[in-house]
């Protein structure tokens, strides 16, 4: 920690948790207030004045959530900072966007009548979307089983509540397809925005403009939305919770279903872990934690494939 001084006009803004630009040296680097003095500690050199507090969207979880994720995966606070910073600078991945864009994989939107099931799974999230509170809930829906239906189902609702949802995906491909897909089903009101490697710089810009007007709105990813700022956040659902894909590969390799549900656990909100194949994880969660659980046990539409064993 270092100490520097306060200019008088920005006072009222450089409070414990914002981030500040300061002098260190011949350069300027980002930092984050620690601690705030109402006189000037016992130095025996001159304080250098901040530069700049700068503007990010205003959450009041977010400096508790980084501070023990930093802690956990024992690095420098703004390296998040930096990761999110550096990410909205770098351009998107063309070809990766690309080789997504199939129109094949776009159904148009219809009216869905959803399955008793299904009714119950949402009955319950709504009631925790409406009045927050920590739900840790597992979906085991078999496949074809109509989880995508459950998912538009509950951001509608968290929208009209004015609430921000995360949909994590394990992969880029998956993300992209899921955003042609939702763009074509869900209210054309409702923001539909993604945040990885195939994002353009246009979106990244709007991504961040919708949090700092703290809009409410749907941001599609796998890593980097759950390291975001979100004034609003109120639901973050997880689809194939079960996959490798959301342990990071690099340093400081973070799980991002793992750090999902610490932010939900400081926002005090629902998250939804839904999968054909639970982790034995989430289900010793459910058995020994207290975790909610549904069953999604019939196909949504089609019948189940027939299964030959092969001896070998």
């Amino acid at each position: 920690p270092l100490l520097y001084s306060v200019p008088e006009e920005l006072s009222h803004q450089a409070k414990m948790g914002a981030f500040v630009q300061v002098p260190l040296r011949n350069r300027m680097c980002s930092a984050i207030v620690e601690q705030v003095f109402a006189q000037k500690p016992f130095t025996t050199f001159a304080l250098k004045p901040l530069h700049a507090v700068e503007t990010i969207p205003h959450d009041n979880h977010y400096v508790q959530f980084i501070g023990t994720l930093a802690a956990y995966y024992q690095v420098d606070q703004l390296h998040f900072l930096k990761r999110i910073r550096q990410f909205l600078l770098t351009n998107a991945a063309d070809e990766l966007l690309e080789s997504c864009l199939k129109p094949d994989t776009i159904t148009p939107k219809k009216v869905t009548v959803l399955t008793q099931e299904q009714s119950a799974v949402c009955d319950f999230m709504v009631e925790h979307i409406k009045t927050p509170k920590f739900t840790p809930t597992v979906l085991h829906g078999v496949t074809g089983s109509g989880k995508t239906e459950i998912y538009k189902r509950l951001i509608e609702v968290a929208f009209k509540e004015g609430k921000t949802v995360l949909l994590l995906l394990p992969e880029v491909t998956l993300a992209v397809q899921f955003m042609l897909l939702l763009q074509q089903q869900l209210d054309h009101e409702i923001p539909i925005l993604t945040f990885h490697s195939a994002t353009s710089p246009k979106e990244k810009k709007r991504v961040w403009q919708l949090l700092l007007a703290q809009q409410p709105c749907l941001i599609i990813g796998v890593h980097l939305p759950i390291l975001l700022p979100i004034p609003n956040l109120g639901l973050i659902i997880i689809d194939e919770e079960h996959d490798a894909g959301y342990q990071e590969k690099k340093h400081p390799k973070i799980n991002s279903k793992e750090v999902a549900l610490l932010r939900a656990k400081y926002a005090g909100i629902p998250i939804l872990l839904g999968s054909a194949t639970p982790s034995l994880a989430s289900l010793y969660n459910v058995k020994e934690k207290g975790w909610h659980f549904f069953q999604l046990k019939k196909r949504f539409s089609g019948a189940f494939p027939k299964v030959d064993l092969v001896y070998l």
